[in-house]
């Protein structure tokens, strides 16, 4: 009878010690998952970011053009021009303020998903 009784308490004693080592390992997996979702979420901010900045970088450059023409076509205007354009998913806003050709300043804001990268041209 004495065996019967060590038995019970033996098997007892696994179950908990298998209860305990499913816990860790619920409780790793929870952290690892957790960890994995921050780094995809911030491997998607700096996609987004990169993205961003190509859509200023673009917006930039078709800002350039576009006062280059408007100089030799003669039709630039001195003051503030704003120009908001939706360009590859995203946009670009592009402001130029001027006072006169010695004093040209161009910020471009590049907005992708929500994330948004600015660049600023001046000279004079």
């Amino acid at each position: 009878m004495n065996l019967k009784k060590n038995d019970k308490n033996s098997g007892e004693i696994i179950l908990f010690v298998v209860f305990v080592i499913l816990f860790f390992m619920l409780f790793i997996g929870l952290f690892l998952s957790k960890m994995i979702l921050r780094q995809t979420r911030v491997a998607n901010n700096v996609a987004n970011s990169v993205q961003a900045y190509y859509i200023a970088d673009t917006g930039a450059e078709v800002t350039l053009y576009s006062i280059r023409n408007e100089l030799s076509s003669g039709a630039f205007t001195y003051g503030n021009t704003i120009a908001n354009v939706e360009i590859s998913g995203g946009k670009y806003i592009a402001t130029v303020t001027s006072t006169s050709l010695d004093d040209l300043s161009i910020e471009v804001i590049g907005i992708y998903n929500q994330t948004s990268r600015a660049i600023e041209l001046s000279w004079g």
